[in-house]
């Protein structure tokens, strides 16, 4: 059996090495040159064994190959410099199913990636897309039953999805998604995002029935920033610029926590969901702040407010509002029906402060 040096693991590294040298029998890892030792890229992978690593030299590589088992697929040179292309579509205008086919343990890194339904396919545990410029695909990265990271890469103008995963467990970590349908859609996973920036796309961050973690990120320029439809998820600590929906809660318990909000048209948006919607800064939104719809019972609390056409907007909700603070803007909160409840607000500057169809002894009772 093959041992190779994790990169996630000096430690390892130095048990691996210790224990090669007591056991000789352990294989040691290759480096192949692509074009020096192999003509074409799937030569050298077809040659290759775990832990070995496959350098491809500039140039353009028309290809569609499948990295083994523990091998790391590395371009040698700068991602401009070393392009792997899946080809030009055929006479029905369809492109090759993947550039790059990822099992346990593989990794791609370092390329241009494009022209195919999906520039790379992790199809096992632990593989890796780090570093790669990914253009001219349906989906960037699809993960279907996998575990991995996804880190550092540029994907732009995806016509379906960025990043897509399905029944995955995922590390996506300092990404930059520009353009396209969607930027990540992840359904029935888990794992998180981290120092992302999601910019003009009809969706950001979409979903559901998923345990996902949100953090340090930014979400810029998109019709809907986030949509949360059921699952577990906390935003956090992210930024949302200019979108027509920053965060559209959908039967969705999440936390959107300590997040900034800016130029809007409805910042948090709520329908039928229990979110916990706390110690976010909200600005200059066009419509609303945070609009909770039929059905949402969520705890909105220690946000601050500040120059939006309307603060907090209940209507028919059973929202509980406490401890915000409203600067400025036409009307802070106006709740229209429902059981909500209001407490210990503070309004500076605003215009107006509605109730609309509503008894104000009911909503002050227990108060």
């Amino acid at each position: 059996m093959r041992r190779c040096r994790s990169q996630r693991s000096d430690g390892l590294a130095l048990l691996v090495l210790l224990v090669g040298l007591a056991w000789p029998s352990l294989a040691v890892a290759e480096t192949w040159h692509v074009p020096d030792d192999f003509a074409s890229v799937h030569d050298a992978l077809s040659h290759a064994a775990r832990c070995d690593v496959v350098l491809v030299g500039p140039g353009t590589w028309q290809t569609s190959v499948t990295v083994p088992e523990g091998v790391r697929l590395v371009a040698d040179g700068d991602p401009d410099e070393v392009i792997l292309d899946g080809g030009e579509p055929d006479d029905e205008g369809a492109y090759v199913g993947q550039v790059v086919i990822l099992t346990n343990g593989a990794t791609v890194e370092g390329f241009t990636l494009r022209r195919a339904n999906e520039a790379v396919s992790m199809t096992g545990l632990w593989s890796e897309v780090r570093g790669n410029i990914i253009e001219e695909v349906g989906v960037g990265v699809a993960a279907y039953g996998s575990e991995g990271w996804i880190v550092g890469n540029r994907i732009e103008g995806a016509w379906d999805r960025a990043i897509y995963s399905n029944g995955s467990q995922l590390w996506i970590d300092d990404n930059e998604i520009v353009g396209g349908e969607l930027g990540i859609d992840i359904v029935d996973g888990a794992g998180r995002i981290l120092r992302t920036q999601v910019r003009e796309t009809s969706r950001g961050l979409s979903f559901r029935d998923s345990y996902i973690e949100v953090t340090l990120s930014t979400l810029e320029d998109n019709e809907t920033g986030a949509l949360l439809n059921r699952g577990e998820v906390v935003v956090q600590a992210s930024t949302f610029v200019s979108n027509l929906v920053g965060v559209y809660l959908i039967d969705s318990p999440a936390y959107v926590l300590d997040n900034y909000f800016e130029d809007s048209g409805y910042a948090i948006l709520s329908d039928f969901s229990s979110a916990t919607i706390v110690a976010n800064e909200i600005h200059t939104s066009d419509y609303v702040g945070i609009s909770e719809g039929l059905g949402s019972e969520s705890q909105v609390s220690n946000n601050l407010l500040v120059d939006n056409a309307v603060g907090i907007d209940l209507q028919l909700a059973d929202s509980h509002v406490h401890n915000n603070d409203f600067f400025g803007g036409l009307k802070g909160l106006v709740i229209s029906g429902g059981g909500a409840r209001a407490i210990n607000n503070l309004f500076e500057g605003v215009a107006e402060v509605a109730f609309e169809g509503i008894d104000v002894d009911d909503l002050l009772a227990g108060f």
